[in-house]
């Protein structure tokens, strides 16, 4: 009130009666205007600070390591009256197959360009490698590594635009931020079989194995990795309509007395296929079986090959 400021604090969201995770974000917003630096440790659920880059695009200054987020103070975002932020990529792909009947490979090559207005800009590369093994009774078998070499950006900063910045911060020195953002390497194990039915009618079973080499919160969990399956069904008609099901995202949540308890994400899609032009649609988390949001997913497949 009038021009008493908001003291700085450290939180960390825990069960009832300890801090909510709910409100985390709505804090996160008000220690941009307090008097000093604040932390917060997000210790119920994982992937919680997506709102970290949108609030940095408006102003704030917030540093995320893991589970723990800082927040600088004494933002003013009013003196942001133009920002922007852009990504792009520049994919190169290479398949083929192999000698070996039935076996394909493929390896795909990211280049990453990254802007955040005129503050810093950053390159990244990476990699991902697959192989496909298709049998002659319609199994097929897949295994995708992604970011195999581990991606990595270099930010560059000006720190002309960064003084800008830092001074925004009344009496602070604000440090440069780390110049490398590194995205670990995951695994995708995969397997399928197509079943014909009578009367032009298909069924295509999926199940996949997501491993990252990271403890967290899914159904499997170590140390050194973690593993969480999808499972999948599209039930096809004359190759022309889809109808799809699917079931995955399967995390153990910490409950307000301290239990866990089973979260998913369940899916819908449908898909249309007429020639050369493909057309798919899917809706995620139906029911809102977990914490996740909704989403509509739309995309449009064309192959040139009809001009061949």
């Amino acid at each position: 009130v009038g021009n008493k400021k908001i003291k700085s604090m450290n939180i960390k969201t825990a069960p009832y009666p300890g801090f909510p995770t709910d409100l985390q974000a709505q804090i996160m917003v008000l220690l941009c205007k307090a008097n000093k630096k604040s932390l917060i440790k997000e210790d119920i659920f994982e992937n919680r600070f997506m709102h970290v880059a949108e609030l940095n695009r408006m102003g704030a200054q917030i540093t995320t390591n893991g589970n723990t987020a800082v927040v600088q103070g004494n933002i003013n975002f009013a003196r942001i009256n133009l920002f922007s932020t852009a990504d792009y990529a520049f994919l190169f792909s290479y398949a083929r197959k192999l000698k070996f009947k039935n076996l394909n490979y493929g390896v795909n090559i990211k280049i990453i360009r990254r802007i955040i207005g005129d503050f810093s800009s950053s390159w990244g590369f990476g990699m991902d490698f697959g192989i496909q093994f298709k049998t002659s009774n319609n199994w097929n078998f897949g295994l995708m590594a992604r970011d195999i070499t581990t991606t990595y950006n270099s930010w560059s900063i000006n720190e002309d635009r960064l003084g800008d910045i830092q001074n925004a911060i009344e009496g602070q020195n604000q440090e440069i931020p780390s110049g490398t953002e590194i995205t670990i390497p995951k695994l995708q194990l995969g397997a399928s079989k197509e079943i014909d039915i009578k009367n032009s009618y298909t069924l295509l079973a999926a199940l996949d194995l997501i491993l990252k080499f990271e403890e967290n919160n899914d159904i499997i969990s170590t140390n050194f990795a973690s593993i969480n399956p999808a499972l999948g069904l599209e039930f096809g008609y004359l190759d022309l309509v889809f109808l799809r099901l699917g079931i995955g995202n399967f995390q153990n949540e910490l409950q307000f007395d301290n239990s866990k308890e089973l979260s998913f994400q369940p899916n819908f899609g449908i898909g249309f296929k007429y020639k050369s032009i493909e057309m798919d649609y899917a809706f995620t988390d139906i029911g809102n079986q977990s914490i996740a949001l909704y989403s509509n997913i739309f995309s449009l497949k064309f192959d040139f090959n009809l001009f061949r």
